[in-house]
């Protein structure tokens, strides 16, 4: 079943491409876009492809859900990074932001991006996948190749979605490497 949007759509942006391209996308379509662009990583070209862009410092939980709460939006997209940020400089932790981080107790990146979707979700908006809307450069389901995998690589295949899983829950990478069942 295909993902039925609604406009305004809204954008948690971080850096790269990713969130301009989210936004093209959105316009190209139709959709109004609210974005939440992060200062020192978004880039400011965002602003002038989204109805409505608010800046916030990484920490500002409360801003980024007053802006797309007042903002009208039902459902909203992550795009982009987050670069880990020094201790005392770039973050700037509002009351939301240290209620979230004392209740979910860790400041991993995987336990923050799940917390903070919580958040918004309580607002009842709905987190949507940013690739929703970028279907000619995201790839679709289905093997990619000129053969199926042979069950020895289907076997790794399951391995490594297991092992990425895993490693994606304890924050201690981003990249997966399996043969031959290790």
């Amino acid at each position: 079943m295909a993902l039925e949007l609604q406009s305004p759509l809204g954008l948690i942006a971080g850096n790269g491409s990713f969130p301009i391209e989210f936004a093209r996308q959105a316009k190209k379509k139709g959709f109004e876009v609210i974005a939440v662009a992060h200062s020192g990583e978004t880039d400011p070209e965002l602003e002038k492809l989204v109805s409505r862009c608010v800046w916030v410092k990484v920490g500002e939980l409360g801003k980024v859900l007053d802006t797309l709460s007042s903002g009208g939006v039902r459902q909203a997209a992550f795009a982009g990074g987050i670069s880990r940020v020094k201790l005392f400089g770039g973050v700037k932790l509002d009351l939301r932001g240290i209620a979230l981080i004392s209740r979910i107790g860790s400041v991993k990146d995987d336990a923050l991006l799940r917390g903070v979707a919580s958040e918004i979700e309580k607002l009842g908006i709905t987190v949507i996948p940013a690739g929703v809307l970028l279907d000619q450069v995201t790839l679709g389901a289905g093997c990619l190749t000129r053969r199926s995998l042979t069950a020895a690589e289907a076997a790794d295949a399951r391995i490594g979605w297991q092992a990425c899983r895993a490693i994606g829950a304890i924050d201690v990478g981003q990249t997966i490497i399996v043969s031959q069942g290790l």
